[in-house]
């Protein structure tokens, strides 16, 4: 233990920044922590820093500070040295932090902040519990937007969530906790359009916090949801006045989200809505905004602020700036377009590259045709800071969604043609031409002089026999007609008799047609999976018999692969026998593998559909 917190100690001093330079509320907080760490080991010690490790990976997330993963990762390992259950809840949401601020993905954050309430339900810890019912919160109030079937349930769960942590928090008499559960649940009203009950929540939250200490992030909430609903209510003046008082409370903490956020709202409040826009003063507010916003550098939020300067520059006849900061904001849609579909664009040409850039700025020109309405759903929005203007990135990513899934589509396109050619390469040239040689080798009976130059020999017929084997499972890696046309069991079945014919191991298959359908990527997945695992059983296991067993549910897929060989040796590495691909293969799919070696090897694969 003393190593480890060793480690903790040396994280906060390579993550800790000139006092000068560092925010008041992260210095005072790696203070805490650093005292806890030099302090005698014993569990109450150690639970104590996962508690001040959480509050440093939020904050650090929060500011978009680079040190969040350094502090999220002293979490993860302080808490699995630990056996103390809340810890490892409280990574769950700490990773849920960091994966929405910043890696900006609400589906994986969603799916953090669930496991880390799961795991936290379980325990007695109260305040644990009330910050996963806050994050899923306020996740479910971003991913209601993406489901419009379910839109209104979300919401309703969400604001659930929002007054569970209302309730804790006056059990525990904690006020922030009171503050931060009105504050979420005030947006999810406004969400379902009831305006007077949000500014009811909002009251009770304003008054705690004019007369207790409340902490930052409760108190920046409270006054930036109070900006959000007073201008859906069209009240400008108090719109404003909140406003004011959340910039303040964000410029003592150097909180450049917060001051590039507000900042924007003003300007938008100011030069595009009320009785009387005056463009020229939200000019002010908005290079104001754009100036908080380079300190952090995040794309979206310069795209969106360099949209909103061009509308202003344009109103104002300032044409030359106008342009300049609509080549910026293109410059950087496009970034964002490259960057959500680089996993699939790799390999496409230079052409196609630019034909798909050029489509989604068209569809960006069409949308500026409603900028009125998105900008009202992102004022909407602007009390989450956290959560930034969710309204229009749902709609934009619907749009590259469509796209994204397009492109992927013509990239396997391409990939299956190719794997065709080289199968077919494989299979009807270079397999034919070894079984030719061997053939040939076979025919002959040549007398040598000596038993080690009769061995050597044989041993080239059976290494020519081996690698005629190997370019026969490497053409069905590739590619499989049957798995095209007949479906995963029916290839299964023809890939036992196809290895069954090679006079090795005798594979039996135990499956059905009930696993049909499933996806044709998911399809490819296991059947390349199950040819490499047989494979491996061929090469190493030694085995007389193997049994492939597939079946499924509603919505998991299960895969056995069992044989009754000489299994893994405990000095063996998987990737060392054969399986280098399974692991990877099996965590892109979102699944699970376990391996057990009691008799043979057997290896089982769960996977969802």
């Amino acid at each position: 233990m003393k190593r480890v917190c060793l480690f903790f100690g040396l994280v906060l001093l390579f993550c800790t920044v000139a006092p000068a330079q560092q925010r008041p509320l992260m210095a005072q907080l790696t203070s805490e922590a650093r005292a806890i760490v030099v302090q005698r080991a014993s569990p109450g010690r150690d639970t104590t820093l996962i508690w001040a490790l959480t509050k440093l990976t939020f904050y650090a997330a929060y500011f978009r500070e680079p040190t969040a993963r350094f502090y999220l990762d002293s979490l993860d390992r302080l808490s699995r040295h630990t056996s103390w259950p809340t810890g490892r809840g409280l990574y769950q949401y700490g990773r849920a932090t960091v994966t929405l601020l910043n890696d900006r993905n609400t589906p994986a954050a969603l799916q953090h902040a669930v496991e880390a309430l799961t795991l936290l339900d379980k325990t007695p810890n109260l305040k644990a519990r009330a910050y996963a019912h806050y994050r899923v919160s306020s996740l479910l109030l971003s991913e209601a937007a993406q489901l419009a079937g379910a839109q209104k349930q979300h919401k309703l769960d969400g604001l659930s969530h929002a007054l569970t942590v209302v309730t804790i928090g006056h059990h525990l008499q904690d006020n922030s906790l009171i503050c931060l559960g009105l504050a979420y649940a005030a947006n999810h009203q406004i969400s379902l359009n009831d305006p007077k009950a949000a500014l009811r929540y909002l009251s009770e939250a304003e008054a705690i916090v004019e007369k207790h200490s409340v902490d930052y992030f409760a108190i920046n909430t409270v006054y930036g949801t109070l900006a959000g609903v007073y201008s859906f209510l069209s009240d400008q003046q108090h719109a404003l006045l909140y406003s004011d008082r959340c910039l303040a409370t964000g410029l003592a903490q150097t909180d450049y989200y917060c001051l590039a956020s507000m900042s924007q709202f003003k300007g938008q409040m100011l030069g595009f809505f009320g009785p009387h826009p005056d463009p020229k003063a939200a000019l002010v507010h908005l290079e104001r905004a754009y100036g908080y916003a380079r300190q952090f550098n995040e794309m979206r939020t310069l795209a969106r602020i360099e949209l909103l300067l061009y509308v202003a520059y344009k109103r104002t006849g300032q044409t030359e700036k106008a342009l300049a900061f609509l080549e910026r904001n293109k410059a950087h849609e496009d970034s964002l377009s490259i960057e959500r579909v680089q996993q699939v664009y790799t390999d496409f040409d230079f052409a196609r590259k630019e034909t798909a850039l050029k489509t989604l700025e068209n569809e960006s020109l069409q949308t500026r045709a409603s900028r009125n309405e998105w900008i009202r759903n992102l004022l909407i929005m602007s009390g989450l800071i956290s959560l930034g203007f969710g309204v229009y990135m749902v709609r934009t990513n619907q749009q590259l969604t469509a796209k994204n899934r397009a492109i992927k589509e013509a990239l396997l396109t391409g990939q299956t043609l190719e794997r065709k050619r080289v199968a077919t390469e494989l299979h009807d040239n270079l397999s034919a031409k070894l079984a030719a040689i061997r053939w040939r080798l076979e025919a002959i009976s040549p007398r040598f002089g000596s038993d080690q130059e009769q061995r050597a020999f044989e041993s080239s017929i059976d290494a020519l026999d081996e690698v005629y084997t190997d370019v026969r499972l490497i053409s069905q890696n590739l590619l499989s007609n049957e798995l095209e046309t007949r479906g995963l069991a029916r290839t299964i079945e023809k890939l036992a008799q196809d290895l069954n014919a090679l006079g090795r191991t005798q594979f039996q298959l135990a499956a059905d047609d009930t696993i049909e359908p499933i996806s044709s990527r998911l399809a490819y997945e296991m059947y390349v999976i199950i040819l490499e695992l047989s494979n491996n059983i061929l090469k190493h296991a030694q085995a007389d018999h193997a049994l492939i067993t597939m079946k499924r549910t509603a919505n998991t897929m299960y895969l056995t692969v069992q044989d009754d060989g000489v299994g893994l040796q405990p000095e063996q590495n998987p990737k060392g026998i054969g399986m280098v691909s399974v692991p990877s293969r099996v965590a892109s799919l979102n699944g699970q593998l376990r391996m057990n070696t009691d008799a043979g090897l057997t290896v089982e694969i769960v996977v969802p559909i």
